[in-house]
């Protein structure tokens, strides 16, 4: 998979749309939320919150806090069409 800049993403996905015009090939777009955390370590993560939460009550406190998220996280854009992948982060 091939990560460009902003301008570059845009410029190859207008060629894929292009490619697949005449064709009845798909472009599949996707986006997703990027942590930067590792699956093991978002895992042993939640395992610790979880042993931490004794009852109900800090369970309901602790799935509030999780609510409010104040962090801004970085979005995955990918795009892919057959076998060519391409991807950007915003």
């Amino acid at each position: 998979m091939t990560v460009l800049d902003n301008d570059s993403f845009l410029t190859q996905l207008t060629k894929l749309f292009e490619k697949t015009k005449p064709t009845s090939k798909k472009v599949y777009l996707t986006m997703k939320r990027h942590t930067w955390e590792s699956r093991n370590a978002k895992k042993v993560r939640e395992a610790e919150e979880k042993s931490k939460a004794v009852d109900d009550q800090s369970l309901e406190k602790d799935l509030k806090k999780e609510d409010v998220d104040d962090k801004e996280y970085p979005c995955l854009f990918r795009a892919e069409c057959g076998k060519i992948k391409i991807s950007f982060t915003v």
